[in-house]
């Protein structure tokens, strides 16, 4: 009875010690997708950080044309015959604010994807109840889980992609901008050249009636 006990005993702290080799296996594993999923929460962080930027650099933009705007205006009320092609210029510009408003949709929309992600990774939790279930099928689960997460990663290497190329298009409306400041410093010198010219012209008319007036009185006295 004795020796029945003792192995009793000795296959119990088998046992033990066996599920408590499991359970240690599986602690690792938990820790590596923590560790992964916290690395990606720095990087929507960084997401974050240059959607933020992006948005200053639309309000510059935004600040920049409005700008235009009141320069259009002055313009308009002294070359009447700038309108259709300043018109134009407006039109361009409008067609580019949907664009971005189209990238700001289809941004909205990874979020939301995102979102339905982490989702489904809480709702893992409530999958693990059964734990000798668990034990004999996770290695087939966390295969699945790291395949998820290289989705996800490259999935990030594309956002990465698509923010270096806003990055290209906001230095191409940049330069534009920049282009279009030049050609308003042109027009405002030309028209100031007109001023000039005109105020020589009067000049000119000016004498030309007091020369006028004086032969009108010395023909008078005649």
């Amino acid at each position: 009875m004795e020796e029945l006990l003792k192995q009793m005993m000795s296959e119990m702290v088998a046992l033990r010690n066996e599920m408590n080799s499991r359970f240690d296996g599986v602690d690792k594993r938990f820790d590596d997708v923590d560790g992964r999923l916290n690395s990606m929460d720095k990087r929507f962080d960084d997401v974050d950080g240059r959607l933020n930027s992006m948005d200053k650099r639309f309000d510059d933009v935004d600040g920049r044309l409005n700008n235009m705007d009141k320069r259009f205006d002055d313009v308009d009320g002294r070359l009447n015959s700038m309108d259709k092609r300043f018109d134009d210029v407006d039109g361009r510009l409008d067609g580019m604010d949907k664009r971005f408003d189209d990238v700001d949709s289809r941004l909205n929309s990874m979020d939301k994807r995102f979102d339905d992600v982490d989702g489904r990774l809480n709702s893992m939790d409530k999958r693990f109840d059964d734990v000798d279930g668990r034990l004999n099928n996770m290695d087939k689960r966390f295969d699945d889980v790291d395949g998820r997460l290289n989705s996800m990663d490259k999935r990030f290497d594309d956002v990465d992609s698509r923010l270096n190329s806003m990055d290209k298009r906001f230095d191409d409306v940049d330069s534009r901008l920049n282009s279009m400041d030049k050609r308003f410093d042109d027009v405002d010198g030309r028209l100031i050249s007109m001023d000039k010219r005109f105020d020589k012209v009067d000049g000119r008319l000016d004498k030309l009636e007091e020369g006028i007036k004086q032969f009108l009185i010395t023909y008078k006295k005649l």
